[in-house]
């Protein structure tokens, strides 16, 4: 197997260094060794958006709606990744405009194993939180912007 070096950078926090500390202990198993380059916030989205790098990591936006993450990351106008696939794009459209839930959950988990399958990098993890709520619980929702008092009017059906 061949070894490969490489610079990782991130934004640094206190999360963020020891992800990083992770990932060199993890890939060293696979003969890649980082260099660890934490940066300040700026210059590294600076550089991480420009690709010039060989490894970054970082926590990716996360939302309850999928279709933010899809066209934000890899959709016809992508601003994060630039990964050009039409036959992605085209789902993640799809997606986008199908109201029937059961039919758009098939479209999501359609086009996220395209992803897996045809984009160049892995996914380990992440340290977001995905919370869920019991059938019970009522006037409980997810808004786009998770800023909006929902606690104030759940209650529960007992």
């Amino acid at each position: 197997m061949k070894d490969y070096t490489g610079d990782m950078i991130w934004a640094t926090d206190s999360v963020a260094d020891q992800i990083g500390e992770v990932l060199k202990q993890q890939l060293a198993n696979v003969n890649v060794t980082l260099n660890l380059k934490p940066m300040e916030l700026a210059a590294y989205y600076n550089q991480t958006y420009s690709y010039k790098y060989t490894f970054s990591h970082h926590v990716p936006l996360n939302n309850p709606d999928p279709d933010e993450n899809l066209s934000s990351y890899f959709g016809r106008n992508g601003r994060f990744f630039k990964h050009h696939n039409p036959e992605i794009w085209d789902l993640i459209d799809k997606q986008a405009g199908e109201l029937d839930t059961a039919k758009r959950q098939q479209i999501v988990q359609d086009v996220q194993k395209k992803i897996v399958q045809d984009f160049p990098m892995a996914f380990m993890f992440t340290v977001n939180l995905h919370e869920f709520t019991d059938p019970k619980v009522k006037g409980w929702f997810y808004p786009v912007d998770l800023y909006d008092g929902r606690k104030a009017t759940a209650w529960l059906d007992a």
